[in-house]
C-alpha cells in the first residue's frame, strides 16, 4: 500500500536508491535504481494480509 499524501515520494511509492528523500519520478531524482519509499514500508509494518479460501 503507498501512502497518497507521503511528501517524499509524492504518492507514488518509489524513492531514489541512493537518494531516498527525492521522488523517483521524471519531476525527481532518476540517478540510480528505484527503491521503496518509506510510507510502503511503514505501512506493510502495520498492515496484516488476511488469506481466505475460496
Amino acid at each position: 500500500m503507498i501512502n497518497p499524501n507521503c511528501r517524499v515520494c509524492e504518492g507514488q511509492g518509489w524513492v531514489c536508491e541512493k537518494h531516498p528523500q527525492k521522488a523517483w519520478t521524471r519531476t525527481g531524482c532518476q540517478c540510480a535504481p528505484v527503491a521503496r519509499c518509506e510510507c510502503q514500508v511503514a505501512l506493510a509494518k502495520t498492515t496484516r494480509l488476511v488469506a481466505t479460501e475460496a
